[in-house]
């Protein structure tokens, strides 16, 4: 199943076929010190996997951490249970042809025998070119660099098509890599009120064909799913002095995080320590999504 990407040179940072080439998380964790950002990406990358909880998303948050507490912060790392979704069988098929799909999150699971029903596209307003009740919508998004199920290009089809009858939801996330791009969720509960995949773009051709014709696909998506530790990390240093804080969201229902903000905070940390009161910087979390957005604040802006 190939993994979803947030940038063009991190193709393939959270893929689960890709996971078992990358370093594993114990060999990412070695004393080496990291001397630009390209370093710092690459060991990000080498945790693998960032899903809530899970070996590499625990990993980097103990390596954030202690970059954090070497630039000078005092690091707290609450603990707090979060949603997964392990993926077993999650993919498409159609007149023969399967691609794989990334569920999700929070994932509604199929039956394992899947969903099946004519397979109906729909566009960007919400439109259908057929009756949606009882079929798999096929939503096509225009190019661009998707980050987020909150977005109405993605959440306005999705919620029309299910409105419509749909049994599940196709979502093609097109971008310039060609790759499954994880769309950041809401942590608390599913987005949308039945399944939903996401399909790479290179992998999309035959069934936007198929759904010209309205021939019959069937979506499945199963998996392990519940709840499971994970922490934040969130280092402070004294406001007087001129210093800001600094915060590390953990990734609710197996999302990904965006890996050029995580690389940057070392720097980030390293510059404000070097020069107090200059431009704080603030990793923190963004509603309910696993992005860590990097904003740089100008001294007492906030």
């Amino acid at each position: 199943m190939n993994g979803p990407t947030r940038r063009e040179v991190l193709v393939g940072a959270s893929s689960l076929s890709l996971t078992a080439a990358l370093p594993t998380a114990a060999q990412a964790t070695g004393t080496t010190q990291p001397n630009s950002v390209a370093d710092d990406l690459a060991r990000y990358i080498g945790f693998g996997s960032k899903q809530s909880g899970s070996e590499g998303d625990t990993a980097s948050g103990h390596w954030l951490a202690g970059e954090l507490e070497e630039a000078g912060f005092v690091v707290e790392k609450p603990v707090l249970s979060v949603p997964y979704f392990d993926p077993e069988n999650c993919e498409i098929v159609i007149n023969g042809a399967r691609a794989p799909l990334w569920p999700q999150p929070i994932v509604i699971p199929t039956p394992a025998s899947g969903v099946s029903g004519p397979l109906v596209r729909v566009d960007g307003a919400g439109r259908a070119d057929a009756q949606l009740g009882g079929a798999i919508a096929l939503v096509d998004l225009p190019y661009g660099r998707w980050s987020s199920a909150f977005s109405k290009s993605v959440r306005g089809p999705g919620d029309a098509a299910f409105a419509g009858g749909a049994r599940a939801v196709v979502i093609v996330t097109n971008g310039p890599t060609g790759k499954v791009i994880a769309l950041n969720a809401d942590g608390r509960a599913p987005m949308f009120a039945g399944p939903v995949g996401l399909l790479a773009p290179a992998d999309a051709a035959e069934f936007l064909s198929a759904a010209t014709t309205h021939d019959r696909a069937t979506v499945t998506l199963t998996g392990q799913a519940g709840q499971r530790p994970a922490f934040n990390v969130i280092g402070r240093m004294d406001r007087k002095k001129g210093n800001g804080s600094s915060s590390r969201h953990r990734v609710p229902a197996g999302t990904v995080a965006r890996q050029n903000a995580a690389a940057a905070l070392p720097h980030g940390s390293t510059l404000r320590a070097t020069y107090p009161g200059c431009c704080p910087i603030t990793i923190s979390p963004s509603f309910a999504t696993a992005a860590m957005n990097m904003k740089i604040w100008g001294p007492r802006n906030r």
